[in-house]
This record gives structure tokens, C-alpha cells and sequence, in this order.
């Protein structure tokens, strides 16, 4: 998903601070190259495990922050309620647990109308003898004739938790048991939303949800990824705020079990963060001005098909704007000055509408600006190739944007 903004709110938040835009010229000693470090490594994702065992030391939820170094740990305590009580979380949850007794497809109790169970390692419905639900009360249960249920369900969504309140999960890893299922095993359906809303995948298709079978006794991790080989097929998850376990097979029971399953959040950059490094062979870093983004990705290729250098960031925020700073060592190219060098073009979406790629303009403090992207700095930096000799001009660029953006040069 892309945000957009009306430009003008860019612009009041540049032209408080940009009043020029510096332009410098550089010039290597003879028979130098450029100056490139190595590639940063972007961290890993951050994640939430949610562990259940016997013993009360296996119960709990943890958060791991990756962007920090080391990385940041926040552990919550979970508590088993026992029959139907629901489990008790020990702080303000860093993962939501509903349940629901309901028909598949139709619109879902709001508030949820069952309660969570948890017993032994084993987390269900406890469907409060609602049409559909049955015991055990640790278990996901279809109780009816159909394959739609009314059944139970058990969801899974991010908690009201600061830490990770706001964000989407990428990928959901869940551990799922079928203890004692039809012989010929027991489909479970995997159905993800966010913000209550079907989550198109990235292969296309309208909604992310997998299916899986399990055979009866077995265990499986059920991956919304959909790896090849895996147990579950169907279409990988977009981002998504809540992920739903259905029990498709009439009259069976699934339940979540330990010791873990484990909940990928998409990436985040926040402002003090480390400058963001992207995917590609291109040296490029984003910066977050105030707040923090999520992210899908921010990578960059040599050659795409119109042949040219393209760095592409791709954001998952609808709250309000968010700027950021994008600085980008283009590829050498021919000798060339500020009024010669390749003319760098700007593709983004703005109001539900795609623009570019048209040049990028330089930020002024003009209101509004004349794009919701600006070039505020530019560095041109004159070198001699080490292997032909010839001369080159490398251009450093920084951006100002609170759009998704492709860069391309």
C-alpha cells in the first residue's frame, strides 16, 4: 500500500528549513576512481513469538527489535486461564488474541463472541455452547455439518502495545496440531486482513489466504508464505494486521501448539535510526525525519528496462505524512557539469493517480512546492576512470519525499 499527501504538506514542512539548494562540484586527483563504501546490510525484521508449553516459564509473548544493537528483547508473561478463561497477558499485549464461533464468509461478531482457551501447550476456542462449537475448549473446533461452519475461529492480530502498535506482519509461522482428526486428515484456512480488510497478495490475487492439510496426529508450521514443499498452498500474505484459522473440515479440530510460532513484522525505520541501506548495488540511504515508517521494500537495480540506474522505496503508512531524506550515489558517467549530467526522473502516486517519471525538481521555498519529491542537495564529483583513464562526473543526490517514490538516472 502507498500513502499519499496533497503537496502542500510537503512544502510547509520543507520551506521552514530549505532557503537554497547547494549545489557542489568536486574534482579528484588525476587517476582516482570514486569513493564508494561497501554496502550496508539493512537489519533483520524485527519479530513476535508467541511460546506455549507446560510450565508456566513456556508461556509467553516476545518482542525482538533487530534495528537496535544488540538487538532489544520485551518478554510478557502469559498466564493459561484454564477451561474457559482466557489467558492472561502480563502488560499491554504485544500480540491480540480473539476467538469467534461464526459462519465463514459472513461478516464476524464484533466485539469477538467466544473466548480464547488455552490449556496445556495448546491454544483454541471455548465457543460458550454458541451453534457450531464444541469441546475441547483448547481446540479450533468445526462443529457443524458444513464446511463453512458456523465454526469456531481463532485470530491473531498486533497488540495495542507502543512497541508494535501501528505496524503489519509480513509473514505468520504458526505451529497448528492436528491431535486427534479425521483419518484422512484436517484442511485449516488461513485468512489474513488488515485493517479489517481482505489483504490482496503479491501474486495477484484479490485476498492472501493459504490452505493446509494436516494429517490426523501430526503437527505442522503452517507458513503464509507459501513455501514450495511446504504444507499449505494457496496465495502468499500481503501485509497484514490479523491472520484467522479456520477449520474447514467438518466436524475436526486443530489447535495452536508449542513451543513456539513466530510473527514477522514488516520493516520499520524511525528517525535516529541508522541511515537505512538499500537491497540493490546501488550505494542509496533513507533517513525518517520524525516518527517511524514501515516499509516493504527499498531496493535498486544497474539497468532497468529503459535502461537506466532506478532506486524504488515502497512504504506501508496511512496514518499521515511521514518525510524522509533519500540520498543516492548514482554510477559514473561521462564527464559532465550540473547543466550536461543525466536528468534524474521521479515516478510516484498522488492522490490515486501515477506521475512521472518527470524531473526532479529542486526544493525551494516556494508553498506549494512544485513536487511532493525535491532535490536538496546535489554533488558533483569529477573522477578519472582507474582502468580506461577517461574522465567521469559521479552525482550524489538527497532527496525530501513523503511519497513512495521510484528514482531513476
Amino acid at each position: 500500500m502507498k500513502f499519499t499527501r496533497p503537496r502542500t504538506v510537503l512544502a510547509g514542512i520543507i520551506a521552514a528549513a530549505a532557503v537554497a539548494v547547494p549545489i557542489s562540484l568536486t574534482v579528484a586527483l588525476p587517476g582516482t576512481g570514486p569513493s564508494v563504501a561497501s554496502p550496508a546490510v539493512p537489519p533483520p525484521p524485527d519479530t513476535i513469538v508467541y511460546a506455549e508449553g507446560k510450565g508456566a516459564s513456556s508461556n509467553f509473548i516476545q518482542y525482538t527489535n533487530n534495528r537496535t544493537n544488540p538487538p532489544t528483547v520485551t518478554t510478557q508473561s502469559v498466564t493459561s486461564g484454564g477451561g474457559c478463561s482466557s489467558p492472561t497477558i502480563h502488560g499491554t499485549p504485544l500480540l491480540n488474541l480473539a476467538a469467534y464461533v461464526y459462519t465463514y464468509g459472513t461478516a464476524k461478531p464484533n466485539p469477538p463472541n467466544a473466548s480464547v482457551g488455552a490449556y496445556q501447550g495448546r491454544t483454541g476456542v471455548c465457543g460458550n455452547n454458541l451453534p457450531g462449537s464444541v469441546q475441547p475448549n483448547y481446540a479450533i473446533n468445526n462443529g457443524s455439518n458444513s464446511a463453512s461452519g458456523p465454526a469456531e475461529a481463532l485470530d491473531f492480530g498486533i497488540g495495542s502495545n507502543n512497541l508494535v502498535s501501528g505496524r503489519a506482519f509480513s509473514n505468520a509461522l504458526l505451529n497448528i496440531v492436528n491431535a486427534s482428526g479425521p483419518a484422512a486428515g484436517t484442511q485449516v484456512t488461513l485468512v489474513e486482513t488488515l485493517n479489517g480488510a481482505p489483504v490482496p497478495s503479491p501474486d495477484g490475487a484479490a485476498a492472501s489466504t493459504q490452505t493446509c492439510n494436516i494429517a490426523s496426529g501430526a503437527t505442522i508450521a503452517a507458513d503464509t508464505s507459501v513455501p514450495a514443499g511446504g504444507p499449505c498452498n494457496g496465495d502468499p500474505a500481503g501485509a497484514f494486521d490479523d491472520i484467522e484459522i479456520q477449520v474447514t473440515t467438518p466436524n475436526a479440530s486443530v489447535s495452536v501448539t508449542g513451543p513456539t510460532s513466530t510473527f514477522t513484522l514488516v520493516q520499520q525505520q524511525c528517525a535516529g535510526d541508522n541511515p537505512l541501506p538499500d537491497t540493490g548495488p546501488i550505494p542509496a540511504t533513507l533517513n525518517v525525519s520524525a516518527g517511524c515508517k514501515s516499509y516493504t521494500t527499498f531496493s535498486s537495480t544497474q539497468t532497468n528496462a529503459a535502461g537506466q540506474q532506478e532506486v524504488d522505496f515502497n512504504s506501508l503508512n496511512a496514518g499521515g505524512p511521514i518525510l524522509f531524506t533519500t540520498t543516492i550515489t548514482w554510477n559514473p558517467e561521462p564527464l559532465c557539469d550540473p547543466g550536461s549530467c543525466r536528468v534524474t526522473q521521479v515516478s510516484y502516486v498522488l492522490n490515486g493517480v501515477n506521475v512521472g517519471p518527470v524531473g526532479a525538481p529542486a526544493c525551494a521555498p516556494t508553498n506549494p512546492l512544485p513536487e511532493p519529491i525535491c532535490i536538496t542537495n546535489s554533488v558533483y564529483n569529477n573522477i578519472v576512470d582507474p582502468v580506461s583513464g577517461q574522465p567521469e562526473t559521479q552525482v550524489t543526490q538527497t532527496f525530501a519525499n513523503d511519497v513512495d517514490s521510484a528514482y531513476r538516472h
